[in-house]
């Protein structure tokens, strides 16, 4: 029996911008997409409209309007302001480890705060009929028993899709992602439950979805090494295209979509993963990283990888560097 799995691209600051999403939707196989993470302050006092946070790019769909804060009220006034733009489900981030997010409250630090939490999304579900879903991530020490009952309070508070991803905030990277705390909560719990962390291939995403029985998955660094992993788990296949045709669209789309003065940022953002699937990826990148014109940045890299004849790697790195 063929394994059917549904993946989408994770929500990451700085990565999941409109540009990358509209070159993930062009070569095919995510089925659902989030915003980068959307500052509930900001967006429930400007018009949501002219912030290019909150825009689509027409194909990237279903897409979930993220959103982190900590004030139950201002989330819902956020997801008010949201509402008109049409986004397919609202995600409440409830497990980004970033001190900066944590020292509000926010984030993974809703984790010890359950009370306000399902506050959160009680007035959420208030405020709208679309989809509510929570990301989560494991409790400190990985203690089962608290991340049970706290996804348990969000399910009968009327939560539709929670996704865990399996480490905790002590854990960084340093750690693989215990994927067996995502088999004992889907047992638990009877809504949708999608697992995140360390899906770099086919493989890894069958094995997971073998190990864990979720629902679904949400896959982050892996795609921004490699934006066409959605259409191999599809295809299961390798996939037939040109890494630096891909490397062309998101200069292209970044330039297109994307402020003026965020152009270098979203890009140097992306190479530091992207480049990692040649050889000699840090001397592409230390080469670039202190140059501000796309073109030229994207010309090098071109000419770098055909002058020294540069191999495609089969196992990029995936750690911080």
């Amino acid at each position: 029996m063929k394994m059917v799995i549904v993946a989408g691209l994770a929500p990451m600051a700085g990565f999941t911008h409109r540009a990358f999403r509209r070159v993930v939707s062009e070569i095919g196989g995510a089925q659902l997409f989030f915003t980068e993470m959307l500052n509930s302050r900001i967006v429930s006092t400007q018009n949501p409209e002219k912030d290019h946070y909150c825009k689509d790019a027409r194909i990237d769909r279903p897409l979930v309007a993220q959103i982190v804060g900590g004030d139950p009220e201002v989330i819902a006034a956020a997801i008010k302001r949201l509402e008109p733009l049409g986004f397919d489900a609202f995600d409440i981030n409830m497990g980004c480890p970033q001190r900066a997010i944590m020292r509000h409250g926010w984030g993974a630090a809703l984790l010890n705060d359950k009370k306000r939490a399902f506050l959160i999304v009680e007035k959420a579900k208030k405020v709208t009929k679309r989809p509510i879903f929570v990301k989560l991530r494991s409790f400190p020490g990985h203690r089962i028993e608290p991340l049970i009952e706290f996804s348990k309070g969000l399910e009968a508070r009327g939560v539709d899709l929670i996704t865990i991803h399996p480490r905790a905030v002590e854990d960084g990277f340093k750690r693989k992602a215990k994927w067996e705390e995502l088999k004992w909560i889907k047992k638990e719990i009877n809504i949708p439950i999608f697992g995140n962390g360390d899906i770099f291939s086919v493989e890894d995403a069958e094995e997971i979805f073998r190990k864990t029985g979720v629902n679904g998955i949400l896959i982050g660094r892996g795609a921004i090494v490699r934006p066409w992993l959605f259409w191999e788990i599809v295809h299961k296949r390798p996939w037939p295209g040109s890494p630096l045709e891909v490397l062309e669209k998101v200069v292209h789309y970044i330039l297109h979509y994307s402020p003026k003065e965020v152009h270098r940022r979203q890009l140097l953002l992306f190479l530091s993963w992207f480049l990692r699937n040649w050889e000699h990826h840090l001397y592409l990148f230390s080469k670039v990283k202190g140059w501000h014109d796309p073109f030229k940045i994207l010309t090098f890299i071109r000419e770098e990888i055909d002058k020294k004849g540069l191999r495609l790697v089969k196992r990029p790195i995936y750690s911080k560097l």
